[in-house]
């Protein structure tokens, strides 16, 4: 799959660069067509390793930055898994946003593609789910210690 997504990337990513569409009729670029030609369910599940925002609370930034794991599934299928090791701290850029159908500010990596770079196929619905990390009662006697000795050293 990996050859395959390359491939095709590549084709599409030159096919849209000369100004036209992505029209190249390789195996590779029909095979990833077919994952996205149809309408299918994409689905990104990220399991954070941090302890999240909750550590604030005690003067501890540690749970913030974290990296963590996401899982990309097309059609119930996990079709990519990649581990990030930092995630963002805090807040973005005052200008950025959850961009959806394009990218209107800064694209993610130059590389890939140059914004606005506009999804052409139809999104037909968008649910977006955020389980924030919770301080279980063994996170929070930690956290609570830490805290103490701390205030002790200063």
């Amino acid at each position: 799959m990996k050859e395959i997504k390359e491939t095709a990337t590549a084709h599409m990513r030159r096919n849209l660069e000369a100004g036209g569409n992505w029209t190249c009729l390789c195996e590779a670029c029909g095979h990833l067509r077919s994952l996205v030609s149809i309408e299918k369910m994409l689905e990104f599940d990220f399991k954070y390793d941090g302890l999240g925002a909750g550590t604030l609370a005690f003067g501890d930034h540690s749970g913030l930055g974290r990296g963590g794991t996401g899982v990309l599934e097309v059609a119930g299928q996990a079709v990519a898994t990649r581990k990030m090791e930092h995630t963002i701290p805090f807040m973005l850029q005052f200008d950025e946003s959850l961009d959806v159908g394009s990218d209107t500010q800064t694209g993610v990596n130059d590389a890939d593609y140059k914004p606005p770079f506009k999804f052409s196929g139809k999104i037909h619905k968008i649910t977006l789910s955020i389980d924030r990390p919770k301080l279980s009662p063994d996170d929070v006697k930690k956290l609570q210690e830490k805290a103490k000795e701390k205030a002790i050293r200063d």
